[in-house]
């Protein structure tokens, strides 16, 4: 696991950018799921 503002090049931390905004929103409808009873 690497933050994407150490990474070497723009487009890795893009990349990596768009893949932590990706888990975190997955994290957050599971939880809000979970709460919610479904």
């Amino acid at each position: 696991f690497a933050a994407g503002d150490v990474r070497t090049t723009m487009l890795r931390q893009v990349a990596t950018a768009i893949g932590d905004g990706a888990l975190a929103a997955k994290l957050l409808a599971d939880m809000l799921e979970e709460n919610n009873g479904s």
